[in-house]
């Protein structure tokens, strides 16, 4: 007796589901094996296996040698796709990768099917229906099952698109931070004064990049501070606040070249008046409007509960922050 078999896009609806589970992933930043491996199949194998399938889509090599030439091809893509992407002035990150990706499947899916529907003897999966009908308990099969399969690519396509057009426009959890920065007065990684007569002014360039994907504003406090940890408690033997520097940033993307953004620079002069060994102490909030006017230039902030709060949010890295070592001397009789 002849086994029946139904010629279905049974490899397309695989495809497709990989890019949904891996989309799915990213979307929500969930960072399992399984996620690895749909990513290595995404990036390295079905960009060429689509790629291939359009240049033989007949029956004309064995499978070994569409797989071979699907992972060479998927290199080759991808080096030439983040190319592109380098040289029209865009980052070669995640969401545009993950939109190219999508796009290459989505057309080439729809010139597969069209030559599968012009080519009898295209090349395609099949499935043998009776094994089908055993391993189901014999009950017979009366759905057309490339009728359902076909439908539930439709329905894959859409899902894909959504999530894709999602991770494009909005960078996973893992990619939101900002970069907080010091220089010094000239703008460069060179040392700065480290001593200072009371009342003269430290030279510094305060810097943020916004990577959080939305609009921020941020806030930094400045204050000149002694403190010490005792047994893992803190002591704020001075803190006295010096100032406040305020700016809204958009989001800018990050470059996975290796390159630099500089996005926000302002050089600051910080006035330390307090003759002794200390450190400036910088604390970055973000969308904090009750920090407005709430702190006093020149007040001691030491033996109060918020100096406590802000030693405790800096120790425990709740809020970035950076600090410098400061000598002040006392002005020369």
């Amino acid at each position: 007796m002849k086994t029946e078999k139904i010629v279905i896009n049974f490899d397309l609806l695989v495809c497709h589901a990989i890019s949904y589970l891996l989309l799915s992933l990213i979307l929500l930043n969930i960072n399992i094996v399984v996620r690895e491996i749909s990513g290595i199949l995404y990036v390295l194998f079905i960009p060429g296996y689509m790629f291939v399938l359009v240049l033989f889509p007949r029956r004309t090599m064995p499978g070994y040698v569409r797989g071979v030439m699907a992972f060479g091809t998927s290199l080759l893509l991808t080096w030439f796709y983040s190319l592109f992407l380098m040289l029209s002035g865009l980052n070669v990150n995640l969401g545009y990768l993950s939109g190219i990706f999508t796009a290459h499947l989505l057309l080439f899916t729809i010139i597969v099917i069209m030559q599968r529907r012009k080519f009898s003897d295209h090349y395609a999966p099949w499935i043998d229906i009776k094994t089908v009908a055993e391993k189901i308990n014999k009950i017979r099969i009366k759905l057309e099952i490339s009728s359902i399969l076909n439908i539930l690519l439709v329905i894959f396509v859409g899902v894909i698109i959504i999530l894709a057009s999602t991770i494009i426009l909005a960078p996973r959890n893992g990619e939101r931070y900002t970069e907080f920065y010091l220089l010094n007065g000239s703008g460069s990684h060179d040392s700065y004064d480290d001593s200072v007569v009371s009342g003269g002014e430290v030279n510094l360039t305060l810097g943020i990049v916004n990577h959080e994907g939305e609009k921020i504003r941020y806030d930094v406090l400045i204050f000149q501070i002694n403190s010490t940890i005792n047994n893992g408690t803190i002591i704020n033997n001075k803190m006295l606040y010096i100032g406040q520097i305020n700016t809204t940033l958009d989001h800018v993307d990050i470059d996975l070249n290796g390159d630099f953004v500089k996005q926000w620079e302002e050089r600051i002069s910080v006035r330390p008046t307090e003759v002794g060994n200390y450190k400036l102490l910088f604390v970055l909030y973000k969308n904090n409007d009750s920090l407005d006017n709430f702190f006093t230039v020149g007040n001691n902030y030491s033996d109060t509960a918020i100096g406590l709060n802000i030693m405790t949010v800096v120790l425990t890295n709740k809020n970035q922050s950076l600090t410098i070592p400061i000598t002040v001397l006392g002005n020369p009789e």
